[in-house]
Order: C-alpha cells, then sequence, then structure tokens
C-alpha cells in the first residue's frame, strides 16, 4: 500500500507542479531556468555534467522513457516492489500521460553535481511547487536515480 501512495503522488506532483504552464508568457531566463548577468543581459547556460542532467530530465519528464532512469529507481517508482525492472518500465509506459507542457516550461533550480550524483529542484515559474530529483551516472550517463517522494535523497531535509 506504501509503493501505491508513493506513485500516485508522485503522478499527481509533477502534473500539479506544471499545470499551470502555458505558452502564453514569452519564454526569457526565468522560464529556462537561468539567472541573467546583469551586466551583459547575457542568460547563463549549462555546460558539461549540468546539461547533461538537465536534458536527461527534460526528456524523462516529456516521454516515458526506462532508460533513462535506473533500475532500482523505475521499480521503486512502479505499484509494486517485486516487480522486474521490464515489468516496472511497462507500466510506466502504460501508465504515462503526454504532459500538457513542454520544455520551456521547466525550470531547473539547484543543480548540484557531486561525482557521479547530482540533485536538481524541478519546478515553473507558474507554480510555487518544487520536485527534488536525484540522478546517477551510469556507465558515463546520467539516469533518474530518485525523487523526495519514493527515495531517500542524501542531504535532503
Amino acid at each position: 500500500m506504501r509503493n501505491v501512495r508513493r506513485v500516485v503522488a508522485t503522478a499527481l506532483a509533477l502534473p500539479l507542479l506544471l499545470a499551470g504552464c502555458g505558452d502564453d508568457e514569452p519564454a526569457g531566463p526565468a522560464a529556462a531556468g537561468r539567472d541573467d548577468d546583469p551586466g551583459t543581459g547575457a542568460v547563463d547556460e549549462p555546460v558539461g555534467d549540468e546539461a547533461a542532467v538537465e536534458e536527461t530530465m527534460t526528456a524523462f519528464l516529456l516521454e516515458p522513457r526506462c532508460d533513462l532512469a535506473t533500475e532500482a529507481y523505475s521499480v521503486t517508482h512502479s505499484l509494486d516492489d517485486e516487480m522486474t525492472p521490464a515489468e516496472a518500465c511497462e507500466q510506466w509506459e502504460s501508465f504515462f500521460v503526454e504532459p500538457a507542457y513542454d520544455a520551456d516550461d521547466i525550470v531547473y533550480t539547484d543543480l548540484v553535481v557531486d561525482g557521479d550524483t547530482a540533485t536538481v529542484e524541478v519546478g515553473s515559474d507558474y507554480v510555487n511547487l518544487t520536485t527534488l530529483y536525484q540522478l546517477t551516472r551510469v556507465d558515463g550517463t546520467w539516469l533518474v536515480s530518485g525523487d523526495e517522494f519514493n527515495s531517500d535523497i542524501p542531504g535532503e531535509d
């Protein structure tokens, strides 16, 4: 029953997180999750691991791609901890609903890369709600490995 509550909480939180997102606001530094450089008006863009973490998160949020999550997270994220990773993936794909938001609506803050792990707050300029995710580098690729609803993320309060 605990797993059902976790999955439902996660499934409900993300759409609520971005529910107010739409294209009627102009895109800008805040919408892109970046701070302006007041001196030049330039927008800081992520590079290296930060860019790779954001790319993984964006694709994970917008597409039903099990290859972007660790097998352990896929199982933890499922309705049944006894599922195999393949069964958890099938479930994820069958429950996936195309979001009403797009990549420009997602705001990443507090992205911290520490060796082969990273944490990032995912939110939106339209809703005062964020979700903390953890990613792990596996064989050179960043994979979603936890979230604040389903995992014990080190350093989380």
